[in-house]
């Protein structure tokens, strides 16, 4: 996903928290999305599966 504003992005950057990505990776047409934590703190693992 495009988080900048080059080739149309939203102009979210790196911060834009797990809230905002679930929502835009459902709006994307996943049907589960589940988050996890990474090794790293700063980091989150998205598992994201079917299609609407």
């Amino acid at each position: 996903m495009p988080v900048s504003l080059a080739e149309d992005g939203l102009g979210l950057g790196i911060m834009w928290g797990t809230e905002r990505t679930q929502q835009a990776l459902r709006e994307a047409g996943f049907a589960e999305v589940t988050m996890h934590d990474a090794a790293r703190l700063q980091n989150c693992v998205y598992v994201c599966r079917g299609t609407r």
